[in-house]
């Protein structure tokens, strides 16, 4: 992956600062469901039962490059509490046959001291052009639920919020980014 500067809106009131971008892949095998999804016996699922390669890009409020990230979690952010969010173009996925790729997540994060301690408050927001099961998916990966890469959510999100359908627009203009 070409080394690239991002750019991304954030709200007015909080500092402007560009966004960490990094490739994504992500995967993992559903043991447990969310409320309106159809449980998935532990014994139909094979072992890699999703898969999602793509781009992320992630911003907070701190001050400086997220000193939460680089102490994998020991560091509190600058500013007392963490005010986060992310998003994933997803360019290859699937969740056992359901097709992800085309789609775009992001998620809001409150985050209030270190992040290794836990009790944070997440938000999903999945792309309007998800077709039922895709959503499904979707919401069982990031919530943690479907476990693999994004299962450590369940350890540190202690208040889901659910996700909704949103228009989720991620550019790519060469060397820049912008998620709106």
């Amino acid at each position: 992956m070409a080394k690239t500067t991002t750019k991304a809106k954030t709200p007015t009131k909080e500092k402007t600062k560009k966004p960490r971008k990094k490739a994504a892949r992500m995967a993992g095998s559903v043991s447990s469901r969310l409320p309106g999804t159809d449980l998935i016996p532990a014994d139909a699922v094979p072992a890699e039962g999703w898969a999602i390669n793509g781009e992320l890009v992630l911003n907070c409020n701190c001050t400086v490059f997220c000193p939460c990230v680089v102490s994998l979690g020991e560091h509190p952010p600058t500013e007392g509490s963490c005010k986060a969010w992310l998003a994933v173009r997803i360019d290859e996925g699937h969740f056992h046959g359901t097709p992800l790729a085309g789609l775009n997540v992001a998620m809001f994060l409150d985050i209030p001291g270190s992040m290794g301690e836990g009790n944070w408050k997440a938000a999903a927001y999945i792309d309007e052009r998800a077709t039922k099961a895709q959503f499904a998916a979707l919401e069982m990966i990031f919530s943690g639920n479907a476990k693999g890469t994004t299962g450590l959510f369940r350890l540190l999100v202690s208040e889901y919020k659910g996700a909704t359908r949103e228009e989720i627009t991620y550019m790519t203009e060469g060397n820049i980014r912008s998620v709106t």
